[in-house]
């Protein structure tokens, strides 16, 4: 489909085990060196793992391509339990047939059939892929088979290769003869960052591509998504060539690749790549969403306290300068004993009655200061009721007559308390009338004073 368009004469990218595609990566290159190494050395069993798609079947493929005629191979690529017994999955590797024969018949049989290649030179292997799905019963069953020796030499080679799991089986301490007898056991691991842009640029080499087709930044993305896994490179640089070869762009981009994988995660019944990098920008933008919504809801209700704030602010203040009003006249009223009560202004009230603002102040009280607490009170003024307060001459020769004739202890003694139980309730009777406006953000407090007059 895309091959021409590209320049290639054939899909680099299939998801085969083709040993001509190979990339003989660091760890690939040691996994068949040691491969090679047990045939050499007629090793009892070689062991290679990996995860899923890490190669080991091309590897294995790979393998069988470089044995000579004097090799003969027996490969079994199933091995589920449903497939039926051990000897049987033998014996069909190697074109025997064993129908209708009892096991201890097949036993027999597979046991002449191995003395028969010996006598003929021949080197027999037994290769079996997908080998985690041995029991540990059948694990053993295999073993008692290869026992079969000749000599020096071993009449029966074994090769397992399989996932992760297989290496916990053999762990098992029922195996422990098992793994004994292990000459050969390596671990596939992933490809690097650099190996897989060599591997993706290896294949479109021996598919006959001519010039790049993936950017480096490109390759990068791939490496992201797959973790270097060699079938996961595959599926996605195959479907990256068709997205380009439909957008007719010469060269796939690191962009495409993410359009390539958001598309096959969204529509995909099994998640195939690691979607990790489009999680975590998913999740960063629903964090930043999540955080501009709190950071709204904080600004407005920070808004909201600022504006009750500067609603209720002069109604404060003025309760502020009322009460500090209210204290200078309480304290001016007690230090002079002389007291009247003096109407400041007015204020209407919701219900529209007018209610009247009274003070007491001292004698001693200018027309100035009490403009002044107008002015503070921010009320409606009015006229300034007072009576003069300067004594005339008659009324103090009388307070001077008084005086004298109170002179005696007894007089002095009892005027003396009278003047402190006059002053104490004086003092009682202004708390009680300073009434203290009370802040609302909705309408304005009215403050009430009332007292009696001397």
């Amino acid at each position: 489909m895309y091959e021409s368009f590209y320049g290639l004469k054939e899909k680099p990218f299939t998801l085969l085990p083709d040993p001509d595609y190979l990339y003989l990566s660091p760890k690939h290159q040691r996994a068949l060196t040691l491969l090679e190494y047990g045939m050499m050395n007629q090793a009892g069993f070689s062991v290679i793992c990996g995860d899923t798609g890490a190669g080991k079947t091309t590897l294995i493929r790979r393998l069988l391509t470089e044995l000579g005629d004097d090799t003969r191979v027996g490969l079994i690529t199933n091995t589920h339990h449903s497939f039926g017994e051990l000897l049987n999955w033998v014996l069909m590797a190697f074109g025997l047939d064993g129908d209708g024969k009892n096991k201890a018949q097949m036993h027999q049989m597979f046991i002449a059939f191995l003395i028969e290649q010996y006598a003929l030179n021949k080197h027999m292997v037994l290769i079996v892929d997908e080998a985690q799905n041995m029991s540990a019963d059948t694990l053993e069953e295999l073993r008692m088979l290869s026992n079969i020796n000749a000599d020096k030499d071993q009449v029966l080679q074994v090769i397992l290769a399989g996932q992760p799991a297989l290496r916990e089986t053999l762990r098992k301490p029922e195996l422990m003869q098992f793994a004994q007898r292990i000459a050969v056991d390596y671990y596939l691991e992933s490809l690097s960052a650099e190996e897989t842009e060599g591997y993706i640029h290896h294949r479109l080499k021996v598919a006959g591509a001519e010039k790049p087709v993936f950017t480096d930044d490109a390759c990068k993305a791939i490496y992201k998504y797959s973790r270097g896994t060699p079938r996961l490179i595959n599926l996605l640089c195959d479907t990256s060539l068709v997205y380009g070869f439909a957008e007719q762009s010469e060269t796939i981009g690191e962009q495409l690749v993410h359009d390539v994988v958001r598309e096959q995660h969204s529509n995909s019944i099994i998640p195939t790549f690691n979607t990790d990098m489009i999680d975590s920008k998913t999740s960063q933008s629903q964090n930043q969403s999540n955080k501009t919504t709190v950071e709204k809801a904080i600004e407005k209700k920070s808004a909201q306290e600022n504006k009750v704030s500067a609603a209720i602010e002069p109604a404060v203040k003025k309760t502020e300068k009322i009460n500090v009003v209210a204290e200078q006249t309480q304290q001016a009223s007690v230090a002079n004993g002389l007291e009247k009560s003096v109407t400041v202004g007015r204020v209407e009230s919701k219900s529209g009655v007018e209610k009247t603002i009274n003070l007491r102040v001292s004698a001693e009280t200018s027309k100035e200061k009490l403009e002044s607490v107008k002015e503070d009170t921010n009320v409606t003024p009015i006229k300034i009721q007072s009576t003069d307060v300067e004594p005339t001459a008659n009324k103090e020769k009388a307070i001077q007559n008084k005086a004298l004739e109170k002179t005696s202890p007894a007089a002095v003694e009892t005027n003396v308390s009278v003047e402190i139980k006059k002053n104490t309730d004086e003092k009682n009777k202004v708390e009680e009338t300073v009434v203290q406006p009370q802040a609302n953000t909705n309408e304005n407090s009215a403050a009430n004073v009332n007292e009696a007059s001397m």
